[in-house]
């Protein structure tokens, strides 16, 4: 490990008692060899949570707090940018002892705070031992709400997001032996053939040939157009819309057919009424802006009552 890389203690209490620092060296040994040193942040809040550490420039975080519910997907992604690649992180935080009424708001449970490591890209999640010298935060101690210290390991994956790598793919002989070959292509082995056979840096060739013309071949082709039979061949003949044959309601209807047809007739101007035009209101023959809706004459011109209602000459002659 780079000898820049040391080891961050982060909490929310104004000072960590002496135990937890010679914990922190005890613990960490291996990762402050070589002029790492140990850097303590204090007075952290979650809501302006910032480390001044540059990315990627610790090789294990400890985050030991007091105060319930702040290790929160923003506060553990910012851990998660100081962190090295393969790096460790120690959270410790007084967690709900189960699903309960969160009277300590911002109190949660430990799936909660695994859910949040989760999603801030950790993995290898356990329970570990908790550090001792950091309790509860009194302002959650008089609520009645059961809280328990709990401190969870986990590590940072040793992949960064866009990096790339070779998968080696293994081939075996006949003997069950597997072997990697050099160039990470798979070969094919044949009887009698072994590993050895082939070279490292060889690449199995695939050979096409696109000039035959599969007439030489044993099975038939069928032509998709001989299993067409004349039916087939017809086209469709669709009804006419104007032949298409009405419902008329039955004797006993019950499903209000026979109502609109009587409403249809109704509407329907008769030669009477064509002859010799009259209105129960008045305003029948004063054009459709003072009709009813369900009057006969809807869509006729204005006519005076008692004439026949007849066309005019020019709208009888079609348009040029």
């Amino acid at each position: 490990m780079a000898n820049n890389v040391g080891v961050l203690l982060a909490t929310d209490m104004q000072a960590l008692p002496d135990s937890v620092e010679q914990w922190a060296i005890k613990n960490y040994e291996d990762k402050l060899s070589g002029g790492a040193s140990l850097q303590v942040a204090k007075n952290i809040l979650e809501s302006s949570f910032k480390l001044e550490a540059g990315t990627s420039s610790m090789g294990a975080v400890v985050s030991l707090v007091q105060t319930p519910g702040l290790h929160s997907p923003a506060y553990l992604a910012e851990v998660a940018r100081v962190l090295v690649s393969g790096g460790d992180l120690i959270v410790q935080e007084p967690l709900l002892a189960e699903a309960q009424e969160q009277k300590c708001s911002s109190a949660q449970t430990k799936a909660q705070l695994e859910r949040n490591l989760l999603l801030a890209g950790f993995v290898n999640l356990e329970v570990v031992d908790s550090v001792v010298g950091v309790e509860i935060a009194k302002a959650c101690t008089t609520s009645s709400v059961a809280l328990n210290v709990v401190a969870v390991k986990s590590s940072k994956p040793s992949w960064d997001t866009g990096s790339v790598f070779q998968i080696r793919k293994k081939v075996s002989n006949q003997n069950g032996n597997f072997r990697t070959s050099g160039n990470y292509q798979p070969v094919k082995l044949t009887a009698g053939e072994t590993v050895d056979d082939f070279p490292l840096n060889s690449k199995p060739a695939v050979k096409v040939d696109l000039s035959s013309d599969f007439k030489n071949d044993e099975e038939e082709l069928i032509d998709e157009d001989d299993l067409l039979t004349e039916e087939d061949l017809k086209a469709p003949v669709l009804p006419a819309e104007s032949c298409a044959p009405t419902k008329k309601a039955c004797k006993n209807c019950t499903c209000g057919r026979a109502e609109l047809e009587e409403k249809e007739q109704e509407t329907k101007l008769t030669t009477a009424q064509i002859n010799n035009p009259t209105s129960s209101c008045g305003s029948c023959g004063l054009g459709d802006a003072f009709r009813c809706a369900g009057c006969p004459y809807r869509g006729m011109p204005t006519f005076k009552l008692g004439e026949k209602i007849t066309l005019g000459g020019s709208l009888l002659v079609a348009d040029a």
